[in-house]
């Protein structure tokens, strides 16, 4: 067994006992970024279900909604002398 065998099996040792020790603080962790994930999740489909909603009830009116960050602009072709 070589120096490096043996540092990766040590080093592997201590990761497992890291994680074995601290599991509680890793679970709680977890559990809160999954409940802010679902969270997340509901809030999206709810605002889109309304997005949704508003469109279907007038398309003409949500998209002719103009900001007035919006800039007025023509699509041109460049056509390119051979």
């Amino acid at each position: 067994m070589g120096r490096e065998t043996l540092i990766s099996i040590l080093f592997t040792l201590a990761v497992i006992a890291v994680m074995v020790l601290l599991w509680p603080l890793i679970k709680w962790f977890i559990l809160v970024i999954l409940a802010g994930a679902v969270v997340l999740f509901v809030k999206v489909a709810v605002e889109s279900k309304k997005v949704k909603e508003e469109i279907q009830k007038d398309p003409q009116k949500y998209y002719n909604n103009i900001n007035g960050d919006v800039i007025n602009a023509e699509y041109t072709e460049k056509v390119i002398d051979e």
